[in-house]
């Protein structure tokens, strides 16, 4: 069994862009040394397929970026609080 389950789960790539261009507030994580290393910031998605942003030079992501290091990007979409009053089966939305 998959987490989530597939049904809560969108890999439509279109949708995955409009996502991106509505909420551009990134998540971006890298790991170096088994240190981990998270900046939020803007990011672009352009007509290439490329994210375009800017980071400080003196963020030490920066050079984990310059290497070609793996990195995750998360988009959060709109948010809000989910009562569990407010369902009537006994799955919650956490």
């Amino acid at each position: 069994m998959s987490y989530p389950p597939k049904h809560h789960q969108d890999n439509t790539i279109t949708h995955l862009i409009e996502v991106i261009k509505t909420y551009p507030l990134a998540t971006l994580i890298s790991v170096k040394d088994n240190v981990p290393y998270i900046t939020h910031l803007p990011l672009i998605y352009n007509k290439s397929g490329k994210l375009i942003g800017h980071i400080d030079s003196n963020n030490p992501q920066a050079e984990l970026l310059k290497n070609n290091n793996d990195i995750t990007i998360i988009f959060s979409g709109p948010q809000c609080y989910i009562s569990p009053s407010i369902y009537t089966t006994k799955q919650l939305p956490t």
